[in-house]
């Protein structure tokens, strides 16, 4: 019996020994450290969208609203940062064929982009990602093209450039209007692309943007718009003069108010050609809104829409089938047309 009792009180001691022994936990690389300071940069950040938000919420003020509207766009501006999402083309996308390219734009930014090349390319595309969306996703959204036979460059939008410093970041739909100009200029000086056979395709805010490019620079020689929405309060001359007086010391730019309204873009298209696209189900940008494009865009113009589909996302579900199709089928007959 004492044996025995000998033989518990070790055990018994040895194992709280064990317990008292604190298991040493990985240290963690520079990488993902610096990723867990971009990831509570964003908890902050949140928090101060969330803020202004509330505060137009109670004050329905011009001034919080417009702050408001020309923030920062993404939600994620630290862990959203080009460094975490450069090396996503090859593992989530699994293209390996590819460059890295960074534009540059009458400003002095650098706007990083992937171009996707093709052997004997039917014509190249300029991919235009959506608000507070990105590269990544504008690639998600497009990739499918190149299995269409056609090239793309898809880049991030300007606002990306100042993800370290999102507080004080302005933005304007006008200069990036502009950057598609510096895009265009770009994306010719290559000795792979038939100018000829230039064109742009827009998800969302980037739809507004490719019908507004489309009209402003007849460089481009098709446009498609999926989901474009209409800006239901236009600028008066004072809101569009006082928008461009908050950019001294940055980009100031020249296009007209005229210029940026959709409506005006979209009848002045023409006789290139554009279509519209939109899902059924989408619960940000209504369905009217392409409708309306539609009427004011002149020939030729076509839409089609995807019953199953939400937002800018007919590419990837019960519809991409029709969706794939529609699109290959104004290339081949607006681009490839023999």
């Amino acid at each position: 019996m004492k044996r025995l009792m000998t033989i518990l009180f070790v055990v018994i001691s040895l194992s709280g020994c064990k317990s008292a022994v604190k298991t040493k936990e990985p240290q963690k690389s520079a990488e993902e450290t610096q990723y867990d300071i971009a990831w509570n940069n964003d908890i902050k950040w949140k928090k101060y969208v969330a803020g202004i938000q509330q505060e137009f919420n109670e004050t329905k003020s011009a001034e919080t609203g417009f702050k408001l509207w020309s923030r920062f766009e993404s939600f994620n501006p630290f862990t959203g940062n080009f460094q975490y999402t450069k090396d996503k083309i090859t593992t989530k996308h699994k293209i390996e064929k590819y460059e890295y390219v960074q534009i540059p734009t009458r400003d002095g930014l650098k706007l990083d982009g992937w171009f996707i090349p093709v052997e004997n390319a039917k014509g190249t595309i300029i991919v235009l990602h959506g608000w507070g969306s990105d590269i990544d996703f504008g690639l998600t959204q497009s990739k499918f093209l190149v299995s269409l036979g056609y090239q793309i460059l898809v880049y991030n939008a300007r606002y990306w450039n100042f993800a370290d410093n999102p507080y004080d970041y302005v933005g304007f739909i006008a200069n990036d209007i502009e950057d598609i100009g510096d895009v265009i200029t770009f994306i010719s000086a290559r000795v792979d692309v038939n100018t000829d056979k230039l064109g742009v395709m827009g998800f969302s805010y980037g739809a507004e943007k490719s019908i507004i490019a489309g009209a402003k620079y007849k460089q481009l020689k098709f446009v498609m718009a999926d989901a474009a929405p209409i800006n239901d309060e236009p600028y008066t001359e004072k809101q569009f003069t006082y928008i461009k007086s908050l950019f001294k010391g940055k980009s100031v730019p020249s296009i007209t108010m005229a210029e940026l309204d959709i409506l005006n873009a979209a009848a002045t298209i023409s006789p290139r050609p554009l279509m519209l696209l939109h899902g059924e189900k989408d619960n940000s940008v209504p369905l009217e809104h392409s409708k309306i494009i539609l009427e004011k865009a002149k020939e030729p113009k076509e839409m089609h829409t995807f019953p199953a589909s939400g937002h800018c996302l007919g590419m990837m579900g019960s519809d991409k089938e029709a969706y794939f199709k529609v699109v290959n089928d104004f290339l081949e007959k607006n681009v490839n047309k023999k």
